[in-house]
């Protein structure tokens, strides 16, 4: 069992090194350091992409058709990783509340071989197929009122799709099923986070290291209901399957090699997909609706991935969930007060170590290399761990926001702040040398506070001040995003103008199923009757 708890550690931290040595992290989350060229996303220009609308577009059916000759269909189409749950709710709502069909569309995240396979074996032919059933109920219907409602990648896949349409002329993807395109959280300009997916298993194992204590330390942390379920009790090679499980499989679009698919690389910004489908000129009506996260963004999106996702709330019950927050800080408090405990115990075998060298100087060196060194070094590892764990949690939506290219290399801005530095002298026992320590804060308060708890610890200090100096930095500015999606990345629909809408507090997998999605839904079906966002996506209530 021990052998396979410390491959498992082992394995947890292979790869997740080079994060965690970056040097100079400060002690908050809102702080910014700068990271290795290979994990810093590049800044893609999307002002080109930001069109007006055109006048190309499609028309629409003739507003003189009966009521059953304008029936329309609406196609729902999920993102990476989602399946046709992901729309299901939104989808039944919107067929029991206003004069129009729907098809909700699914695409197998694990045959994602290539847009132009899924678009044309998959999502088309499900359109094609849906787009029937309702011309058989209502039979000479005008089909130019269909359009489609997209979820982050399946924005990208239907915008391929149209572009064949137009494009492809021995018509291998059939005949055009929809007209109008409205999309959540779609990166038009190219999704950053597909630059540096290789860095994802890193962040996530990371995760796992820190809730997760090698060998003698006895410590897996409880989650059942998120994350990794109940590690409690289980033997080390349980541990191994449960982590398997849980995070390669679970957390899907974005962490692992089985949804690294050739999909995601095509989103790349610049690749050549985006590029072709951005020089495409589009006769779609469109919308497109962005989602602004506020921080911690990761922990969000962590709980979404994990645990319960946007098709599982009731219907527009979708919310900002902190409870996997409030679980990463129940663990980091966890370890910093493990901290404490372990760094008074070293003192006390410091001290025994000091007394003894006094009463028994020809044996210290005996001593030294026996019981008090073994169990001064037992400590030192472990502290070693938990404030690397500690260090981690502490950055982690820094981190993240480095992977999903909310930070870039571009967007330095040159500051000028204050940092205060407490510094002390501390001995052990009575005939023990005095050793100076000092600590940096950013904050004066936590500064004044920190200083002022030196005088009531049990070891013995001495000239204890506070000083204040200036550090000249650069810092990085964020930009704002989903969680997952940069919003200059979202709007940069070309050609969709001012017919677009911000979802508040949105994270990328709730932009199917909140109260913003309601807001911005019932929007789009009053259409041009209210003055929102465009008169060819009206559609009349029951």
């Amino acid at each position: 069992m021990k052998k396979n708890i410390k491959f498992l550690f082992l394995w947890l931290a292979f790869g997740a090194t080079e994060l965690a040595a970056q040097n100079g992290f400060p002690f908050c989350d809102t702080c910014t350091y700068t990271y290795s060229k290979d994990i810093r996303p590049k800044l893609v220009d999307t002002a080109k992409t930001l069109l007006p609308k055109s006048n190309q577009e499609f028309v629409g059916c003739p507003n003189d058709l009966a009521d059953s000759l304008r029936y329309k269909n609406i196609g729902f189409i999920h993102g990476l990783g989602g399946s046709s749950a992901s729309w299901s709710k939104p989808a039944v709502w919107t067929g029991e509340n206003f004069k129009t069909a729907k098809t909700v569309i699914n695409y197998d995240a694990l045959l994602q071989h290539s847009f132009n396979y899924i678009c044309d074996d998959m999502i088309q032919p499900q359109l094609k197929l849906g787009g029937e059933q309702v011309s058989d109920n209502f039979p000479g219907r005008c089909i130019l009122d269909d359009f489609v409602i997209a979820h982050s990648q399946g924005g990208i896949a239907a915008r391929f799709l149209d572009r064949q349409w137009d494009v492809n002329q021995n018509g291998d993807f059939g005949k055009r099923t929809y007209f109008g395109l409205v999309t959540f959280g779609t990166p038009h300009a190219g999704a950053d986070i597909a630059l540096t997916k290789s860095q994802h298993n890193a962040f996530v194992q990371q995760i796992a290291g820190a809730i997760f204590l090698e060998k003698t330390y006895g410590v897996i942390f409880d989650f059942t209901q998120s994350f990794v379920g109940a590690f409690l009790g289980l033997k080390g090679s349980d541990v191994i399957s449960k982590i398997d499980t849980a995070i390669k499989n679970k957390l899907a679009p974005l962490s692992f090699g089985s949804l690294h698919t050739p999909t995601l690389d095509e989103m790349k910004p610049n690749s050549t997909t985006m590029k072709e489908i951005n020089a495409h000129k589009s006769k779609l009506r469109k919308v497109a609706f962005y989602g602004v996260e506020d921080a911690p963004e990761c922990w969000k999106i962590m709980s979404n991935m994990t645990d319960t996702a946007a098709a599982d709330y009731p219907l527009w019950g979708a919310k900002r969930d902190h409870h996997f927050q409030r679980k990463m800080e129940k663990v980091r408090h966890a370890h910093e007060a493990a901290i404490v405990e372990k760094n008074l115990k070293k003192k006390k075998l410091l001290r025994r170590k000091a007394a003894f060298n006094v009463f028994f100087p020809l044996h210290s060196l005996i001593w030294i290399n026996g019981v008090i060194r073994q169990q001064v070094k037992e400590v030192e590892d472990e502290n070693k761990h938990r404030s690397e764990a500690i260090n981690f949690l502490n950055n982690a939506n820094t981190h993240w926001r480095y992977l999903i290219g909310a930070y870039h290399k571009d967007s330095l801005e040159t500051k000028t702040i204050n940092k205060y530095i407490v510094s002390w002298q501390e001995k052990y026992g009575r005939l023990s040398r005095w050793y100076s320590q000092k600590r940096t804060f950013y904050n004066v308060d936590e500064a004044i506070s920190y200083k002022n708890t030196r005088k009531n610890s049990v070891f013995k200090v001495r000239k204890e001040k506070l000083e204040i100096a200036q550090e000249t930095r650069q810092v990085q500015l964020l930009f704002p995003n989903d969680g997952v999606v940069l919003v200059r990345s979202q709007i940069a629909f070309p050609g969709v103008g001012d017919r677009k809408d911000k979802m508040e507090g949105d994270n990328h997998f709730q932009e199917r199923n909140s109260l913003e999605t309601l807001r911005v839904l019932k929007r789009l079906y009053l259409g041009g009757s209210q003055g929102y966002y465009d008169s060819f996506f009206a559609t009349p209530r029951l």
